[in-house]
């Protein structure tokens, strides 16, 4: 292994910002699929295995008891819905990319220490060190699988980008069909209304290309961050998108290197930085 590998796997940061990921992340799959889960629906009827482990796996995963598995089995739930569901069953609803984006960040959430911090698991590591007489343990663990999410966010963008790298979107057409069908009219606002298309078109593939470099090499955080999060209010304002605006905002907290969203929790609480 080498050396530079070899750091990247044991470096250490903190666990606020995975963990904060991981509360965010059970509060929007119970958003996503409460209702479709709970026991008075047609789909928890249909799919019962995969109704229970949910709310087996998302409650633990959201109060945070032994957060990395359960994390994990919301993950494997997700996934299961989305391609025994979705695929298999053919349950159309399950095999959308904003149900696929909410599962596969759900499964890499399990890699990272997401239980270090805000959780059942760091109160009973801080019970146990008090009982020993000893402080409490550091709220540290390692960051490579938060990469993970990252590229996740990542591939997201640039694929969407690429999707949209076609005359028909390019042009403005595409935009003026979407308004036309979610606003429920033929009639343009006016009439450089696709002209005005054609500019949002190319200022959407242009900064989705370019957030999917952005997020990965941090910089600049002044812009990236408040764009990716622009972007993404607008999104789910202008057109249906459920969950995934709110679940990419959510990765954005991971953007930041993670002990300085440590020591601004610290400073925004009012404690002294650890």
């Amino acid at each position: 292994m080498s050396p530079q590998l070899r750091a990247f796997l044991l470096r250490e940061g903190s666990t606020r910002a995975v963990s904060l990921v991981r509360i965010l992340l059970a509060l929007l799959l119970w958003t996503r699929f409460g209702q479709e889960f709970a026991a008075f629906h047609l789909v928890a009827e249909r799919f019962p295995v995969i109704a229970a482990c949910f709310w087996v796996s998302t409650t633990l995963m959201l109060v945070g008891y032994r957060a990395r598995a359960a994390t994990l089995a919301a993950g494997i739930t997700m996934f299961a819905a989305v391609f025994w569901a979705g695929v298999h069953q053919g349950h159309s609803p399950y095999e959308h990319h904003h149900v696929y984006m909410l599962a596969a960040a759900t499964m890499w959430t399990s890699f990272t220490p997401c239980g270090g911090s805000y959780s059942v698991d760091r109160w009973l590591a801080v019970r146990a060190a008090e009982a020993d007489g000893k402080p409490a343990p550091p709220e540290q663990g390692p960051t490579w699988a938060t990469w993970l999410l990252l590229g996740q966010l990542s591939a997201s963008y640039f694929w969407s980008a690429w999707d949209k790298s076609t005359p028909a979107f390019l042009s403005g057409v595409r935009l003026v069909q979407i308004f036309v069908t979610k606003y429920g009219t033929s009639d343009l606002p006016f009439d450089a209304f696709q002209t005005v298309c054609a500019a949002a078109a190319w200022m959407t593939v242009l900064g989705e290309y370019a957030l999917a470099a952005g997020v990965l090499v941090r910089w600049p955080l002044r812009i990236v961050v408040p764009a990716g999060l622009l972007l993404h209010a607008l999104l789910y304002l202008l057109i249906p998108v459920s969950t995934f605006s709110a679940t990419c905002m959510a990765l954005y907290l991971l953007v930041f290197d993670p002990d300085d969203v440590h020591a601004f929790l610290d400073r925004l609480q009012g404690h002294a930085p650890s």
